[in-house]
C-alpha cells in the first residue's frame, strides 16, 4: 500500500510539473498574467504540498551516506561543483563589470558579489570533495566538519544579495521562482550538513527538501530557458547563469534523494 501511495504521488508531483510549466509556457508567449499566474502558482504549490504529504509519510529513511551508491552520487556531486563554479565564473565577470564602471565604491553592491564569489568557489571545491567521497572509500566528506557549511554560506548569502529586489516579485513568476528555489537549496544544504554531522538514519525533513528543491529548482530553470528564447534574457544574463547553477545543483539533489529511496526499499 505505500508502495502504490508513493507512486501515485509521484505521478501527481509529475503532472503538477507538467501542468505549470505548460501554463507558464501560455503566460511567456502571449505576454499575459492575470489569473494564470495564480493558476501558476497553485499548480508549483500543489506540487510541493504533494510531494510533503509523500515524504512525511516515513519519519526515517535509510542513511544518506552509508552503502550502496546506486545512483552515481560521484558524478552528479561533480555536476553540483561544476554549478557552483558556473556561479563563481559569472560573479567574476560582474566583478569585473563593477571595476570598469566604478560601482565597486558601492559596498552594499560591490561586498556582496565579492562574499557569493567566495562561497561559490568553495562550494565547488566541496563538492569535488564530495565526489570523491562518493567514488572511493578512501576518502571521507564527513571528517571535513566545518567545511559542510559553506554551501549553506552561499545559500544564504545569495538570499541576502536579492533582498533589494523584492520589490520586483509582483507580477514576476520567474523572480518569485528564483527566491523559491534559493530557499530550498539553503534547507538542503542545511539538511545535507545535518545528515554528514549525525551518523544515523536520514529524516523524512531531507528527503522533502531534496525532492521540493528539485521540484522548484527545475520549473525555475524551465521559466528562464522560456524567458530567454522569448527574448526576455539573453543566454549570459545572470538570472539565467543562476538558473543552469540551480539546475545542475538539484540534479545532485535529485538523485541524493533516490540513492537514499533505494537503501530504503532495500532493508525492508
Amino acid at each position: 500500500m505505500h508502495k502504490e501511495g508513493a507512486g501515485l504521488c509521484s505521478y501527481l508531483t509529475i503532472l503538477f510539473l507538467l501542468g505549470a510549466i505548460g501554463v507558464r509556457l501560455y503566460t511567456v508567449r502571449t505576454a499575459t498574467l492575470g489569473v494564470m499566474e495564480w493558476v501558476y502558482y497553485a499548480l508549483v504549490i500543489g506540487g510541493v504540498a504533494i510531494t510533503a504529504f509523500d515524504c512525511f509519510r516515513k519519519k526515517e529513511y535509510a542513511n544518506a551516506f552509508s552503502g550502496s551508491n546506486s545512483f552515481h552520487l560521484d558524478v552528479f556531486a561533480a555536476v553540483a561543483a561544476v554549478g557552483f563554479f558556473v556561479e563563481f565564473a559569472g560573479q567574476c565577470v560582474r566583478i569585473y563589470q563593477s571595476v570598469e564602471n566604478g560601482s565597486y565604491h558601492l559596498p552594499a553592491y560591490f561586498i556582496p558579489k565579492c562574499v557569493i564569489c567566495a562561497f561559490a568557489l568553495l562550494s565547488s571545491f566541496y563538492y569535488c570533495a564530495m565526489a570523491m567521497s562518493y567514488h572511493s572509500t578512501r576518502y571521507d566528506i564527513r571528517g571535513l566538519k566545518l567545511f559542510h557549511v559553506v554551501p549553506l554560506l552561499w545559500a544564504v548569502s545569495r538570499m541576502l544579495s536579492l533582498i533589494e529586489q523584492a520589490e520586483i516579485l509582483g507580477g514576476n513568476p520567474n523572480a518569485v521562482l528564483k527566491y523559491a528555489s534559493l530557499v530550498f537549496a539553503l534547507c538542503f544544504c542545511y539538511c545535507v550538513a545535518h545528515e554528514i554531522e549525525h551518523a544515523s538514519n536520514t529524516r523524512a525533513a531531507t528527503i522533502f527538501f531534496s525532492r521540493a528543491f528539485s521540484f522548484v529548482g527545475e520549473l525555475y530553470f524551465m521559466d528562464s530557458l522560456m524567458l530567454v528564447f522569448s527574448g526576455y534574457f539573453k543566454v549570459y544574463d545572470e538570472d539565467f547563469l543562476v538558473s543552469v547553477s540551480i539546475l545542475l545543483l538539484c540534479s545532485f539533489a535529485f538523485f541524493f534523494d533516490k540513492n537514499i529511496i533505494s537503501k530504503s526499499t532495500e532493508s525492508n
